[in-house]
């Protein structure tokens, strides 16, 4: 079984009486649940809450479900969170299914209560598993699969606080140290047995979607190259990473002049990248401005938002000129949904 005690949901629908039924079921079951509205605003409190669970309807004002949806599994922290979409329409349901949303879960509003906790717990299994694993000590095993570096990080830290970490993607190895639940250390190895260490390191670790990862017991003495709470090293490099992105996507792309990228954080994984959007990467790598790409060729815009992207999330952009301006990286606004500059906060967890 899968112990809901503890866990985070945000709850939204546009229809009072559904958000009431679903979140008193949720807290009876010992769930925080934060509740919103609509689209907009439960978006912006998944931003913020990172939480364990989504559950949302599917048509709603500002933003709908499916919009909510995909933003969520294309974020970079909380990509791996479960979202579970509701509706009274089961044709409605299998249609959001056959676009391929990336939904982990569906239900109908008038289902049971035994069948929304059913369907949660099965939404929630894979990263209990691993919490089970870790809580029982010893050497865990895995993929990254469905599952984020900073979800990973933060899974040691409650139920392992003294391991050593390493995860290997397709073209590094990753090895961080943590202790007391403290990131004290990290180190990246290349297959030529170069390596380079700390916060550097962390920023391209936070990019890491696929991949394997080994969790083992460590209480020997590890260098302490890292300061702060695993929060206070992790949010301001989530908070980075997705302003990039927003200056990356859509119409925003537009106006960006040139890209500086560090390319010793991402260079080597150029031969590891698929085309067209290889071509794409090493353009970039060899500073050739993002609208000169758009020029040659316009159909390449969604290859070119992926690329810049993932090298958003792996902290190698290094400068960003925007209509003749330098963005101040540290200064960019998160990216934030479009909405009433009159509406009140939503609620947070109760």
């Amino acid at each position: 079984g899968v112990r809901l005690e503890g866990r985070r949901a945000v709850v939204v629908d546009d229809d009072p009486a559904v958000v009431w039924f679903l979140s008193g079921l949720l807290r009876t079951s010992g769930v925080e649940v934060a509740e919103a509205h609509d689209g907009l605003a439960a978006r912006q409190l998944v931003l913020e809450t990172m939480p364990d669970l989504v559950v949302s309807d599917v048509l709603m004002p500002g933003l709908d479900g499916f919009s909510l949806c995909r933003d969520i599994k294309g974020d970079v922290a909380v990509r791996d969170v479960p979202v579970i979409l509701l509706s009274w329409k089961e044709d409605l349901l299998q249609r959001v299914r056959e676009l391929g949303v990336g939904a982990d879960g569906y239900l109908r509003k008038e289902a049971a209560a035994s069948t929304v906790l059913s369907r949660i717990r099965e939404v929630m299994r894979p990263r209990a598993r691993v919490e089970t694993r870790l809580a029982a000590g010893g050497e865990v095993r895995g993929r990254l699969d469905g599952l984020t570096t900073r979800t990973l990080l933060e899974i040691a830290r409650r139920h392992q606080p003294d391991s050593r970490i390493v995860v290997r993607d397709s073209v590094y190895l990753y090895e961080l140290e943590m202790r007391g639940g403290r990131l004290m250390c990290i180190t990246r190895t290349a297959a030529d047995g170069s390596f380079e260490r700390g916060a550097r390191v962390l920023d391209a670790l936070i990019g890491v979607s696929a991949g394997r990862f080994v969790v083992t017991p460590s209480t020997t003495h590890a260098r302490e190259d890292l300061t702060g709470s695993l929060e206070e090293l992790l949010k301001p490099r989530i908070r980075r990473a997705r302003a990039l992105g927003a200056l990356f996507q859509g119409s925003a792309l537009d106006q960006i002049d040139s890209v500086l990228i560090d390319v010793d954080t991402v260079g080597a994984y150029l031969d590891a990248t698929p085309e067209p959007a290889r071509a794409l990467f090493a353009r970039l790598l060899e500073g050739v401005s993002p609208s000169v790409i758009l020029d040659d060729n316009p159909k390449q815009r969604f290859f070119l938002e992926q690329v810049l992207a993932d090298i958003a999330r792996r902290g190698a952009v290094v400068e960003v000129v925007r209509a003749g301006q330098v963005v101040d990286l540290d200064e960019v606004p998160a990216p934030e949904p479009v909405g009433s500059a009159d509406e009140s906060p939503p609620p947070l967890f109760t």
